[in-house]
């Protein structure tokens, strides 16, 4: 499984839901090629637009840490703002720490 990694929460909703887009349109590729994979965007957006649960990275670490160590490689969709997000550095340091491969997909090859 392929764990896409990327930022999202910002203070003003139209931006998070530009990423969320992206993640969906990603993911949507992987998946009508057969590929399994998670992203943490995709699945909790629904969550937090119906007043679930927060949207912040530390509120869904720990469940995107077992994710991460459930799949076999992190990718980083690198969306405005991935170089500065504190949970897209966090799952870059977290995969590479249990030494699983981490790649970098561009706006373009998306």
């Amino acid at each position: 499984m392929i764990y896409i990694a990327s930022p999202y929460t910002h203070h003003n909703l139209d931006v998070m839901t530009s990423p969320y887009e992206a993640v969906l349109h990603y993911a949507g590729r992987l998946k009508s090629a057969g590929i399994p994979c998670f992203s943490p965007i995709a699945y909790g957006h629904e969550f937090f637009i119906r007043g679930y649960t927060p949207p912040y990275f530390t509120f869904w670490q720990s469940f995107n840490d077992h994710m991460i160590l459930a799949s076999s490689e992190v990718v980083v969709l690198t969306l405005p703002g991935y170089n500065e997000s504190v949970g897209v550095q966090h799952e870059i340091e977290f995969a590479r720490k249990n030494n699983m491969p981490v790649r970098f997909v561009a706006n373009e090859d998306f």
